[in-house]
């Protein structure tokens, strides 16, 4: 992991006084109410979305980008989904604003921080944040992005005050991704992202 301030139990006996005596481990980064009455839990720095049944009786289904299926399965019990991904490119890392879409899908922002490639020895290569979609293929227990949005690199000459901001546009196919034209995005009167081809 590359938190800074992740600190796992035990460790506050060597830390005591300091930042790690205190513990983040899971982070809930989102709340929402799932299409079916289900309350999606982002658990930002576990890299992990859980859906919670309706009626309170426990877990429905997980999507997790650090843990893999026989692990989790230690964790829930056989009638909770499990699900995998079908390509290691469509995981995320760090999510935020995780919300469920009425076709069943995640609409969620993947902020890529934890992401491998991430770190300084790679001189951050690997980190970049993207809006993301991802698919929850329930028969076969796998789920794949549909659909990306990545912001251009910090050194970009556009800057947040940018009324016209370049973006790039992936959509994904079967396990690569396959570029598309770049649009832009535009900010309208109120405030929100307009797409422009």
């Amino acid at each position: 992991s590359n938190q800074k301030y992740l600190y796992c139990a035990g460790d506050t006996d060597e830390n005591s006084g300091s930042d790690a005596s205190w513990l983040d481990y899971h982070h809930v980064s989102s709340l929402a109410v799932g299409s079916d009455g289900n309350i999606i839990v982002s658990f930002r720095n576990l890299n992990t979305i859980v859906s919670m049944k309706a009626d309170g009786s426990g877990p429905q289904w997980v999507v997790s980008s650090s843990f893999e299926k026989h692990t989790l399965r230690q964790t829930f019990d056989d009638d909770v989904t499990l699900f995998e991904f079908e390509n290691d490119a469509d995981k995320f890392y760090q999510s935020h604003s995780v919300m469920q879409l009425s076709d069943g899908s995640l609409l969620m922002m993947d902020d890529g921080n934890d992401r491998p490639g991430c770190t300084i020895s790679d001189n951050y290569a690997g980190c970049f944040s993207r809006a993301m979609i991802l698919w929850l293929d329930f028969d076969n227990e796998k789920v794949r992005a549909t659909w990306q949005a990545t912001r251009p690199p910090m050194d970009s000459p556009c800057t947040i005050s940018c009324s016209l901001r370049p973006w790039t546009r992936r959509k994904v196919r079967s396990s690569s991704l396959t570029m598309h034209s770049p649009s832009a995005l535009l900010a309208s009167g109120d405030g929100r992202p307009v797409e422009r081809p």
